[in-house]
């Protein structure tokens, strides 16, 4: 995972422009979005805007592309500020883009960057099946790469850095040194960059932008891949700046990112029993129990205060903003909606307003039962922290 230090104040943003890389779990994302009930543009295709049947420019849309999606990656620099702007005030809280990226993108403070990108090797080989298994008149790789999809340019050389130097799909030319170096410039612009080969990217995903992740949620997953042999030494000299921007991603991801040590080197984290259909901070929430019973108070609040830290700040503000007083939350993005507080977040705050009693966190118990009676989330808890209060007074 890399996390760009080029937007370091997360509190202002608004939207997400997922720079969908077509086979690099670009589905699997919207997906996972989609479960977290974050605000798509209506209409849309997979995450992807597309214009309603009138809409001035669809015509003109389909004469030059033959989709409907909106290529506002070709947007010139106003338009492409004033669509970002329609999409903010119309509450739009996540835009795909699995077309193509600008060649000078917009460094709104409101937006977030957000791409997911897997080895360029796996990621060929996976579109070339998928291809094949959907379509029967594909008979061999080079039918499939002398016929591309030429509005989309999925099958090109250097595909990565194809899309991230802005290059139109009517570019029939070479990708050059000079596109590869603007591609990484425009990648470091991004506020999180996935590793799809990494085991945690979704997790990391999850808890960056405080999602709830469900491992079974992945989805559009090729698994009858085709056999290329022989073909993968000409594939990497056809694609040598590809591999050059993935070396450079993990490069990025090992040197520069905020290091899984942040998010997963917590002891007690590291024993958690994770079923594939039980949130995380339901995990922590249960193993915190369990801790609390053992004797072991103080760690039992670490543990609850930690959950709370990985939770999206809209969240906990829904339930009172005191909470953020508390919590210095990692997920200051307020992107997701929040219709209704979650039961076991409820929970968390109620058995922090009495076990802190019994450590030196006796103040943050005192400000738990404050928010339980203030808040006007609906509770069973009133009665039981009102005693509780009386031993903080």
């Amino acid at each position: 995972m890399e996390v760009s230090k080029a937007h370091s104040d997360l509190s202002t943003k608004k939207l997400i422009w997922f720079q969908h890389m077509h086979k690099s779990a670009g589905s699997t994302i919207i997906k996972i979005a989609d479960e977290n009930r974050v605000n798509f543009y209506q209409p849309n295709y997979n995450g992807n805007p597309r214009y309603t049947k009138h809409e001035p420019g669809a015509i003109e849309n389909w004469n030059e592309y033959h989709t409907d999606e909106i290529r506002y990656d070709q947007f010139s620099k106003p338009r492409l500020q004033s669509f970002i702007d329609v999409c903010i005030n119309s509450k739009v809280q996540l835009i795909g883009c699995e077309w193509g990226f600008p060649k000078e993108p917009i460094l709104d403070p409101r937006i977030l960057y957000m791409t997911c990108i897997r080895h360029p090797w796996s990621r060929f080989i996976s579109n070339y099946s998928f291809d094949f298994n959907e379509n029967p008149d594909i008979n061999t790789i080079d039918d499939w790469i002398e016929s591309p999809k030429p509005q989309h340019g999925f099958t090109r050389n250097n595909y990565y850095t194809f899309i991230l130097s802005g290059l139109n799909y009517k570019y029939t030319g070479p990708v050059t040194r000079e596109h590869y170096e603007l591609a990484i410039r425009n990648l470091k612009k991004f506020d999180l960059v996935l590793l799809l080969e990494d085991p945690n990217c979704f997790e990391v995903l999850s808890l960056y932008l405080g999602w709830h992740y469900k491992p079974r949620t992945r989805v559009n997953v090729t698994n009858s891949k085709v056999k290329l042999p022989g073909y993968r030494k000409l594939f990497e000299v056809d694609n040598q700046y590809d591999l050059m921007l993935y070396d450079h991603v993990c490069w990025m991801a090992k040197t520069r990112s905020a290091s899984y040590a942040e998010i997963f080197n917590i002891s007690w984290y590291q024993k958690l029993n994770r079923s594939a259909d039980i949130d995380i901070h339901v995990c922590i929430f249960n193993a915190a129990r369990e801790v609390e019973q053992n004797g072991e108070k103080e760690q039992a609040v670490e543990m609850q205060l930690y959950s709370l830290s990985r939770i999206n700040s809209a969240k906990l503000r829904y339930i009172s903003p005191k909470l953020l007083d508390i919590v210095d939350t990692h997920n200051k993005t307020e992107i997701v909606n929040v219709y209704e507080a979650s039961q076991w977040l409820i929970n968390t705050i109620h058995h922090l307003s009495y076990v802190c009693y019994y450590t030196r966190y006796k103040h943050i118990g005192k400000m738990m039962c404050e928010i339980l009676l203030e808040t006007p989330v609906p509770h069973v808890y009133h009665e039981h922290v009102k005693s509780t209060l009386k031993w903080y007074l």
